[in-house]
């Protein structure tokens, strides 16, 4: 009985310290209207091998690129491109950061 009370008195402290600690993520926290105009503003292209030197494979799902895949490429870095899907995803889930650095993507465009 002790340690069920005492569970449901630290749950309370347990969502305020992760709710901080997500507000607090290199680049923030996206939302509602703000993922869907960082999605909106990403240029896509479709890849081409001969336009990318070493790094053949999208550095969220490291799935080599495929002639057939469209890339997102951030402006933080010419280097840093992506999947389509795997960047949108990354945003869609309130990430406001690249991947790679960190950088925040709402301050790119």
């Amino acid at each position: 009985m002790f340690v069920y009370a005492l569970i449901i008195f630290l749950i309370p402290f347990f969502l305020i310290y992760r709710r901080n600690h997500l507000d607090n993520r290199p680049g923030g926290v996206l939302n509602g209207q703000a993922i869907n105009q960082v999605v909106d503003s990403l240029t896509r292209e479709k890849f081409s091998s001969g336009a990318f030197n070493n790094d053949l494979q999208c550095p969220i799902c490291y799935v080599e690129y495929d002639a057939a895949d469209e890339i997102t490429q951030l402006n933080c870095d010419p280097k840093h491109y992506f999947h389509n899907d795997c960047i949108v995803t990354w945003i869609s889930k309130g990430n406001n950061s690249c991947p790679m650095c960190r950088k925040e993507i709402k301050q790119m465009i």
